[in-house]
């Protein structure tokens, strides 16, 4: 559940429905969507936000951290910023996109 209100905090016309049971299932479904020129973008966003939740489950699995939602968009935004530094500039387009 808490992986689906992220999703839909940062995708909300394209968030997992209750049906959607595969990531890569859903993945192909909203990328088909997005212009050409945003796909690579997307697909980091969603590596991204993908990567963000596994680190925060391990952390509350591993370390006794409690469930944050706020905490793992802080995290979200913050490491996307550093992708967008480090050089993803699909992921930069995107964020201008959205814009």
């Amino acid at each position: 559940m808490v992986a689906r209100q992220i999703w839909s905090l940062g995708l909300p016309d394209f968030s997992p429905l209750p049906d959607d049971k595969v990531l890569h299932v859903w993945w192909m479904r909203i990328l088909y969507l997005f212009p050409d020129n945003c796909k690579r973008g997307l697909n980091s966003l969603i590596i991204l936000v993908a990567w963000s939740l596994w680190k925060h489950h391990n952390d509350i699995v591993f370390n006794g951290a409690v469930l944050n939602v706020q905490l793992v968009l802080k995290q979200i935004c913050e490491e996307a910023n550093l992708w967008c530094l480090a050089g993803a500039s699909g992921l930069a387009h995107l964020e201008v996109a959205a814009r």
